[in-house]
């Protein structure tokens, strides 16, 4: 029997634009049926793929629950010219 996932991490909506209704629920600590039924109310943002299926919009989900993170930020930057013990080579 398959065991249910509990993946409640956040989806990046660069990687995963789209995600099933489930796995909202999941992310928002709710079961599958109350997810299905929020979907139907109107409090997840729904895309129509076909005429049987419906996926949440990533970022528009995270946005709307406050779930987005901040990008990571970006490593210390670099000076543009190389230093050695402070002193600019150039």
């Amino acid at each position: 029997m398959k065991r249910p996932s509990t993946d409640r991490s956040l989806p990046d909506p660069d990687v995963e634009p789209t995600i099933p209704i489930q796995r909202a629920g999941r992310i928002l600590g709710i079961s599958r049926s109350s997810a299905y039924k929020a979907a139907r109310e109107g409090r997840l943002p729904l895309i129509q793929v076909s005429a049987s299926r419906q996926v949440v919009n990533t970022a528009e989900f995270l946005d709307r629950y406050g779930l987005r993170r901040s990008r990571p930020l970006e490593k210390e930057a670099r000076p543009d010219r190389p230093l050695r013990n402070g002193r600019d080579l150039r």
